[in-house]
């Protein structure tokens, strides 16, 4: 019973300090049969983790409150939760009747601090010892609906996997050839699909006509309810907040028999992560860009990572980890894909040979009139490309196991087959994963590194400063990762209340170029022993930044009150081509159009044609000629001809986009671009260890990071401060690091 003095509903459910107790959720099933009508009614009750009690857990993302906030019914009290915890309860609720859950919103006070840093650290325990974690990850629509259905079938897993079963026993030979020709009769049937179906205007011009072969099959796929995806169904799928939030990397990390859901719909991680490796496969090449799935591939590779180091401290792999498994897996299908692409390559091969062939006939028929040798030449050219053709596909299909080794996954052998390093994983998810909270990004990982290092952590605080929070999960990842990689995210962003080679986690950062053009070195640091937050690093400052150029910013359509900005930066522009004309300051301009897919190759090659014949001219003259409304002849169109309306858009955009992101310099011997905010005097650095040079500003014998010379290239289709897959772009050239880090004599730098 309730006591009515209670003003909360956790006096009851108090736990006492330094215990392993927490508290669980259990959730009555409907009172009536409108189970999305009837209000959540729910138990509160403390278990102790050493007695090891029955539960679930839910891995979600918060979310918003509705404006009159949802609520969750215990005794006398109602709990507020979030639309989208709710509707996670209403749904498990549906599908599972009664079940008991651990559930943070509700499960932690989260009014009272010391309820949460005694909670915290609980977190990798509650949902490893958890029977079932569900992972929420929203609502569904018809779109997930499609999607949802295909993952649960595709992936081959049938000539891998003894009775299609993902946790079952491998096949000591997969049946590469009986795949592949599985595939080939599902390409001619109306059955389910094994790969997602392209819609973009860009496949179908690049063989997906071609790759359909039976008129009308694909539009009759889209139309069945079951077995068929898009590849914009997957993505949508795919699509959502709790890929990106750092509670939730936690949660799966560290998660015991983790089941997807989205809506109604489950399927098992196991299933799961088989379809996404199968989907990155396929058409991971093509959608390079796609964030979203490379994120999930991240995430299923370092949940691989971590439970290896958690069930396999010393690292003895055996074909029963789950690891090993995905390493089966992953050359198995990537062998499936390569023969499927050999097979297309022969298949145009012989549409291209034969018509070929029989057009010869038919001249030598016409032009020589001697019908024998031209029947000859039609009746060779047809039947020997179609009896190898049938003899090969003969083989294949009667020899249903043949003699041939798998091809590796390049991609997966780098991931998978090198020895797991968590804290480098550990530093890719700070990157892309964000917390409401910024302390939240050191204490949302606490759980994983206490699994996976021996080293001890310190307490959960939230009264710390955020810098010092910081400081102190640095120095942990370079102790235990041996790098010094984290010095290029804090080259882009720290904290003012924090030394400047802390990063700032909670900023959108770059990726780090660990695949660099500078020699390979080992990372040297050590605090100094009279002041802690300085580090001394071994580097050398091998070139000075001389001069700067200034683009102003502008609005986005030409106004005429902004006459004065545009001519200063049409002035500009003209000077960092003038002053180097051995094709530096042209290649320089050219360079930042690379840097963001949102430019057109042809507006580039109309813009760079328009700066050339221009140079020399007044800027008022030019920006008049911009406001014309006349054609000029260009080379990159294709007719030839476009609008100085048209360059002058291109040209707004340009400078918009350098003044944004990035500075016109002038070094010693070379025109560059790099990331603000550089000024003049700034040095170029090489610091072992670290793979790419580093901007960093003299302050006494001492220096401070400023920036980096790599950045990631923008995807106009994504958020404007996120960056495409794989990466980064080298600002400097190749050329000039090798020739500014031969021989580069190394000596100690200090960093505050």
């Amino acid at each position: 019973m309730v006591n009515e003095c209670q003003s909360s509903p956790y006096d009851s459910v108090h736990i006492k300090p330094d215990s392993r107790c927490i508290r669980l959720l259990r959730v009555h099933p409907p009172v009536s049969n409108q189970a999305e009508e009837d209000p959540i009614q729910c138990d509160l009750f403390v278990a102790d983790l050493a007695a090891e009690p029955a539960f679930t857990a839910l891995s979600y993302v918060w979310g918003a409150f509705a404006p009159e906030p949802h609520k969750v019914h215990y005794e006398k009290f109602a709990i507020p939760v979030s639309s989208n915890g709710y509707s996670a309860l209403l749904h498990l609720r549906r599908k599972l009747g009664e079940f008991t859950v651990w559930m943070d919103a509700v499960c932690i006070n989260q009014q009272d601090d010391r309820d949460k840093e005694q909670q915290i650290p609980l977190m990798g325990d509650i949902y490893a010892g958890a029977s079932t974690v569900y992972v929420w990850l929203g609502e569904d629509s018809p779109s997930t609906k499609h999607a949802i259905g295909w993952l649960s079938t595709t992936g081959f897993v049938d000539y891998c996997f003894r009775d299609g079963n993902v946790d079952g026993q491998l096949f000591a030979k997969p049946r590469v050839w009986a795949a592949v020709c599985s595939y080939h009769r599902r390409r001619w049937s109306l059955k389910k699909s094994y790969a997602a179906l392209r819609t973009t205007t860009r496949a179908v011009f690049t063989g997906q006509i071609l790759y359909w072969v039976i008129p009308f099959s694909r539009k009759l796929r889209l139309k069945r309810r079951v077995g068929f995806a898009t590849t914009d169904q997957i993505e949508d799928f795919l699509r959502c907040e709790w890929v990106e939030r750092i509670w939730t990397f936690q949660e799966i990390m560290l998660a015991n028999n983790p089941v997807i859901v989205r809506g109604d719909h489950h399927i098992s991680w196991s299933r799961f992560i088989v379809s996404v490796i199968f989907h990155s496969t396929v058409y991971g090449p093509t959608y390079s860009e796609n964030l979203v799935l490379h994120h999930w591939v991240d995430l299923i590779l370092d949940r691989v990572y971590v439970q290896d180091a958690l069930s396999d401290p010393t690292n003895t792999c055996t074909d029963d980890t789950e690891h090993q498994r995905l390493v089966h897996y992953c050359d198995f299908i990537w062998t499936v894909v390569g023969n499927l692409k050999m097979l297309r390559v022969w298949y145009m091969s012989t549409v291209v040979a034969i018509p070929i062939v029989c057009a010869t006939g038919l001249f030598l028929d016409i032009a020589l009139w001697k019908n024998g040798t031209a029947l000859v030449v039609l009746v060779w050219g047809i039947l020997i490309p179609a009896s190898v053709f049938i003899l090969f596909a003969a083989i294949k299909v009667l020899v249903p196991n043949p003699p041939l080794k798998l091809r590796s996954n390049p991609s997966a052998e780098r991931r998978l087959n090198t020895k797991p390093v968590v804290p480098n994983s550990i530093l890719e998810t700070l990157r892309i994963r964000k917390a409401t909270n910024p302390k939240d990004m050191s204490f949302g990982l606490h759980s994983v590194l206490r699994q996976t290092s021996e080293k001890l952590l310190p307490t959960v605080d939230y009264k710390t400063a955020t810098g010092t929070i910081y400081t102190r999960l640095a120095l942990y990842l370079m102790e235990e990762s041996e790098s010094l990689h984290l010095l290029s995210l804090a080259a882009q962003a720290h904290l003012s209340d924090a030394p400047s080679w802390v990063p700032d986690f909670s900023q959108n950062l770059d990726p780090v170029n660990d695949r660099g053009n500078l020699p390979a070195t080992q990372p040297e640091w050590r605090l100094d022993e009279d002041d802690p937050e300085s580090l001394i690093v071994q580097g050398a400052i091998v070139d000075t930044i001389l001069s700067k150029w200034i683009i102003m910013s502008t609005a986005s359509t030409y106004h005429e009150s902004e006459w004065a900005e545009h001519t200063a930066n049409i002035r500009t522009i003209q000077q960092l081509i003038k002053g180097c004309w051995s094709a530096l300051g042209y290649i320089t301009v050219a360079n930042v159009f690379l840097l963001s897919s949102s430019f057109d190759y042809r507006d580039l090659g109309a813009y760079l044609f328009f700066l050339w014949r221009t140079r020399h001219k007044n800027p008022s003259t030019v920006l008049s000629l911009l406001l014309s409304s006349a054609w000029f002849f260009t080379p990159s169109h294709f007719l030839g001809w476009t609008r100085y309306s048209q360059v002058l858009k291109v040209h707004i955009e340009f400078c918009n986009f350098v003044c944004s992101r990035y500075a016109l310099v002038q070094l010693e011997k070379k025109l560059a671009i790099l990331p603000h905010p550089v000024e003049m005097g700034d040095g170029i650095a090489i610091i072992s260890g670290v793979p790419e040079l580093l901007v960093v500003r003299r302050s006494g014998d001492s220096v401070r990071l400023v920036s980096r010379t790599t950045t990631g290239v923008m995807d106009s289709t994504q958020d404007a401060n996120k960056v495409t897959q794989g990466g980064t772009t080298e600002l400097l050239g190749l050329s000039y690091i090798k020739a500014k880090t031969k021989g580069a004599q190394f000596e100690d730098m200090t960093i505050i």
